[in-house]
């Protein structure tokens, strides 16, 4: 059974000696189990057996503190039962430690978009090191059920929950200089990132005979992003704040079948579907003094600048293979189709801060919408030698059409 949706990384390293029994590595290990001695997709199993089945919950804490009112405080807890597993993982500093460089299998997802904006035609002469000030929170949580709705099927479902917040400030001195002369700007910035994502796996197989089954896993997430940053820039002469915010909204439902039907010790047919649909929402705003200079075609009183995107993505996946063994030859013969559409609506405009009833002016060089539709089919045939020396040769060949609307 797999733990923790196959994120074992922090579980592995954790793990108390005591209750094992048996640790045993499974090599070339096919992720189907009726594909054995056929399918070249192998994996390496690691196998922790409990003493008696035993109920076993365990963890610890890593707990730093300094003199200049800096600390990390790391607590992870984790429960292992035969038909349940949860895990339950934290981390709080403000270090200026960098959360995807510790726990790079825990970041709820990508960041959202920034918006930035700055002068033109400046060049740093001289860049000061900056003072800066990271504050990290991240809370992780997920839990894996095994159950065994009946006699012939087996189904697990995944669930996990993330959240992290980063909050950081830093002040800097710059020399700079431009077409004329040289300036001293200093500059204040405080950004804050928050991610918030929830996920639901469900996992079914039906063992339709001892050489059929069929496999359905079902996914569905979520995900909400926000960014905000306030600037402030001051040299001789002009000052500026900039504020700047946007947050993103996803949405994934992805369905993955596949039926096999192992014909004898030598012969196997594999059909599966893939889908997966992903919807996409981000709006953002940045108000800066300088956006007449930026964007010559908006209004010159605008200060506001007005970004909205709506991507949709729809990709299907079907696959039917026939897989052969001769001898010490495997054959597999595939047949892909492929479709994948993708369908954008973006609008970025100009307005006016103190007006906010008065309607945003599009800016047509940066808004549109349009469709991407892609159709594509393959064939490929792949060969392994499964003798002392191993060789494998795998040919693809594939076509298609696609236009832009």
């Amino acid at each position: 059974q797999d733990l923790f949706a196959e994120r074992t990384n922090l579980l592995l390293e954790s793990f108390p000696i005591h209750v094992l029994s048996e640790i045993e590595a499974i090599e070339n290990d096919p992720k189907n189990k009726l594909l054995k001695g056929l399918s070249n997709d192998n994996q390496t199993v690691i196998n922790l057996r409990l003493k008696n089945k035993a109920h076993t919950v365990f963890g610890d804490a890593n707990v730093t503190a300094t003199s200049n009112r800096r600390y990390a405080v790391n607590p992870t807890l984790f429960s292992v039962q035969p038909r349940l597993k949860w895990a339950t993982i934290g981390y709080l500093n403000n270090l200026g430690s960098d959360l995807k460089l510790l726990f790079p299998e825990l970041q709820p997802a990508v960041s959202v978009n920034q918006l930035q904006l700055g002068l033109n035609n400046i060049f740093t002469i001289n860049n000061f090191d900056a003072s800066r000030y990271l504050s990290n929170r991240l809370y992780n949580q997920q839990a894996v059920i095994h159950y065994k709705p009946r006699k012939k099927l087996t189904a697990s479902t995944e669930i996990s929950y993330a959240q992290e917040q980063i909050v950081q400030k830093y002040a800097s001195g710059f020399t700079l200089l431009d077409a004329a002369a040289t300036l001293t700007r200093e500059s204040n910035v405080a950004v804050s990132t928050r991610t918030r994502r929830g996920r639901l796996v469900q996992k079914m197989e039906w063992s339709l005979s001892p050489t059929k089954a069929i496999r359905l896993h079902l996914t569905a997430e979520g995900t909400a992003n926000r960014f905000t940053e306030q600037q402030f820039i001051q040299q001789a002469n002009f000052t500026d704040s900039i504020p700047s915010f946007a947050r993103e909204n996803s949405w994934l439902a992805m369905a993955d079948w596949q039926y096999t039907h192992r014909i004898d010790s030598a012969r196997a047919f594999v059909a599966s579907y893939k889908a997966q649909w992903w919807y996409n929402r981000q709006q953002g705003f940045s108000t800066n003094n300088l956006l007449p200079l930026i964007f010559p075609s908006g209004p010159a009183d605008a200060n506001q600048l007005q970004l909205q995107t709506l991507p949709h993505l729809q990709h299907h996946d079907g696959q039917i293979e026939w897989l052969r063994k001769k001898s010490n030859k495997l054959f597999s013969q595939k047949i892909v189709l492929q479709n994948t559409t993708l369908a954008l609506h973006n609008t970025l405009a100009l307005g006016k801060l103190q007006t906010p009833d008065r309607e945003a002016i599009p800016l047509p060089e940066w808004s549109g919408q349009g469709r991407v539709v892609v159709y594509k089919t393959g064939y490929q045939t792949a060969y392994q030698q499964l003798k002392k020396r191993k060789y494998s040769v795998n040919v693809q060949g594939y076509g298609g059409a696609s236009w832009l609307q």
